[in-house]
């Protein structure tokens, strides 16, 4: 009986050979030098659209799937992120991202390509340090 199970199984391995593809899943690494902002990534996410984040050490990048866009804090302007530390990314329900830095949270708004600082105050106290997470509720 035992005979026949081996004679089986051995008959199943070279009929039915079981096929481990090494190359099923593929990965490409990213650094700086081919348009990351920072090598150092804190926070990544997809939105709606495809788009992959990446919140990093020295600014924030848009990747399409071939080249990356990237989002730094420019002084001269209003509408740009606060800083470059990012540490949190969160989508939400709107299509907004919301950037948590260590300067507070900044909100793009995709629609109008701007950033706009998020300056509620809660109890008299608004965020200006360091935030870590956002969850939407």
């Amino acid at each position: 009986m035992k005979k026949r199970h081996a004679l089986i199984l051995v008959l199943l391995v070279l009929f039915f050979p079981i096929r481990l593809k090494a190359d099923a899943f593929s990965f490409r690494h990213y650094k700086a030098e081919d348009g990351l902002a920072s090598n150092i990534v804190r926070s990544i996410i997809q939105d709606r659209h495809g788009f992959m984040w990446f919140g990093t050490e020295d600014g924030l990048s848009r990747f399409d799937g071939y080249t990356f866009r990237q989002f730094k804090m420019n002084r001269s302007s209003q509408y740009s992120l606060g800083s470059n530390y990012i540490s949190t990314l969160l989508e939400d329900n709107k299509g907004d991202i919301w950037i948590g830095t260590d300067d507070g949270v900044y909100i793009y708004h995709p629609s109008s390509d701007i950033f706009t600082h998020f300056n509620v105050k809660a109890s008299g106290v608004s965020i200006s340090s360091s935030v870590n997470n956002i969850v939407e509720d």
